[in-house]
């Protein structure tokens, strides 16, 4: 934070209105499923922020797993060879123009903050806006479908980069044309290449001669380690038969939980299982009374690849 100067320190008058601070702390995982590092992260509370005070715009596009699919799919197709980057503390780069007060962790200064800050709600959209500027700089024109997929076209050079957020994927006929986009996005920020993709955004890639397969392996494994009931061996996700109405006779469980397992699976059926895509619906109509039957539905397990 010091070093891209994310904030500096003032004198707190009993007239200025500040927003918190909070951690938060995650494990990182490698592809092997070995803890790689143990992550803590300083956030802005953006909750306490006031929309045309301290924030105005907050609109940033999300990127689509279709175009990932497409993208990956041409790029087996056509032989182009394909990398992944991640960008490394990605908001902490991206100046921001409301004036945000906040306060600081214990033996620090209220501060004001120049930089965007995890957690802040106007960060997504400044570092869209600012890595777009830099991306048209270079050539690239963002999708019309997607403004998450950027294209460069030049002569017979063609790159294809999708990012979400901080991850990206970059795929090319050049490969020297992948290594000068390198050059001049690492001269922006601090990045992280692959050069053989394995894993990005929850979702696992292999690589095979002009095929790619995709799964989800670690997501599934980690939906049935965390479910809170038994689960249920079965070979069909959903039974035919057994379609339980909105108003189920039985006690209403907590919805909570059953909102976060169906979310996950949802998660699975776009990235990689769409025969799940039937049995995920039927039972999302029922997330804001689920009662025991769904419950029960839910943690019926088919084949899990």
């Amino acid at each position: 934070m010091k070093r891209c100067g994310v904030w500096h320190a003032i004198k707190k008058t009993p007239t200025m209105k500040t927003i918190g601070h909070g951690w938060v702390f995650d494990t990182k995982i490698d592809e092997s499923c070995n803890v790689e590092k143990f992550k803590a992260r300083l956030v802005a509370r953006g909750d306490r922020q006031r929309p045309g005070i301290d924030c105005t715009e907050t609109y940033a596009p999300t990127a689509s797993l279709m175009s990932l699919r497409l993208l990956l799919a041409t790029a087996c197709l056509q032989q182009w060879k394909v990398c992944s980057f991640d960008v490394s503390c990605t908001y902490l780069y991206i100046p921001v123009e409301e004036t945000v007060l906040m306060e600081p962790p214990t033996h620090f200064m209220p501060s004001l903050e120049g930089k965007a800050l995890y957690g802040m709600k106007q960060a997504g959209h400044c570092w869209w806006l600012h890595l777009l500027g830099i991306l048209e700089m270079l050539g690239f024109t963002s999708c019309e479908v997607n403004m998450s997929l950027y294209v460069f076209r030049k002569d017979k050079t063609i790159i294809a980069i999708w990012i979400h957020v901080d991850d990206g994927v970059i795929a090319s006929n050049s490969p020297a044309a992948i290594e000068r986009f390198c050059e001049a996005l690492c001269s922006n920020f601090e990045i992280k290449w692959s050069e053989n993709m394995k894993h990005i955004v929850g979702l696992e890639y292999d690589f095979g001669e002009g095929e790619v397969t995709i799964s989800q392996t670690r997501l599934t494994d980690d939906i049935l380690a965390a479910y809170p009931r038994k689960i249920l061996q079965r070979d069909s996700p959903l039974p035919p038969v057994q379609t339980p109405a909105l108003h189920v006779d039985g006690l209403i469980m907590d919805a909570t939980p059953f909102r976060s397992v169906i979310g996950s699976l949802a998660y699975l059926v776009s990235g990689s299982r769409p025969d799940l895509a039937f049995a995920v619906n039927y039972l999302a109509r029922h997330s804001m009374a689920p009662t025991a039957t769904h419950w029960d539905i839910c943690s019926k397990r088919g084949v899990t690849e």
